[in-house]
């Protein structure tokens, strides 16, 4: 697989949704109602997953051939990365961080980027509307001393198309990174699926769908 630098992302704006939990609003990292002496190293920390969602991202709207590769490291002496590992069959990614503090609820999911939590694998539904949500999301969840982020891709249904499903789809060509390493991305080409290879949405309803099958290769 080619191998191409990513460039740093800059901060976003981001809503934190807990469920069973009322919202608030969070900087990127360094949320408004707890800001702390490690607010720029958790910064970086979180400035890595979204590094690594933007990438994929990128790369599955390039086309066919496109690459890309995110470094999996950072320089703290308050965080560590213990593992990047790919979920290909729910098309996830999770980046576990050991170590310093977190402002998210403990033992529970914490929604840092999309709009909703539907259709995920912690969650119901058969797709998210265009317009209304984005097809992926960033969640969070801490629980004894390790935190994981969750970078997740779902399917996006937009009304009135011939295709009106579409998905990233995560295929592993090697699935984690333990301590340092890179995430190395490349853009396999589009599958579509229709009739009965299509996807059976829970109103009993098959919907084509277009996958773009991206190769996720962590070493």
């Amino acid at each position: 697989m080619r191998k191409a630098q990513v460039g740093a992302i800059t901060a976003v704006l981001l809503t934190g949704i807990t469920v069973g939990v009322a919202s608030v609003v969070y900087v990127w990292g360094q949320p408004i109602l707890d800001k702390r002496d490690t607010g720029d190293q958790l910064d970086e920390v979180e400035g890595l997953v979204l590094d690594i969602q933007s990438e994929v991202n990128r790369v599955s709207q390039a086309g066919t051939g496109a690459t890309s590769s995110v470094p999996v490291q950072i320089e703290s002496d308050e965080y560590s990365v213990n593992i990047v590992e790919l979920n290909a069959s729910s098309d996830y990614i999770d980046v576990v961080v050991e170590g310093g503090e977190f402002p998210y609820p403990e033992g529970s999911w914490t929604l840092l980027s999309g709009e909703g939590m539907r259709n995920l694998s912690i969650s119901g539904g058969d797709y998210v509307l265009e317009g209304q949500d984005s097809g992926s999301v960033i969640l969070a969840r801490p629980e004894s001393g390790i935190t994981t982020y969750r970078i997740e891709f779902r399917n996006v249904f937009s009304d009135g198309d011939d295709v009106p499903l579409e998905k990233t789809d995560l295929i592993s060509t090697g699935s984690t990174v333990t301590g340092s390493g890179s995430v190395y991305l490349e853009n396999a080409g589009t599958q579509v699926s229709r009739g009965s290879s299509g996807l059976t949405v829970s109103s009993g309803q098959t919907l084509a769908r277009e996958l773009s099958k991206i190769e996720v290769e962590m070493r």
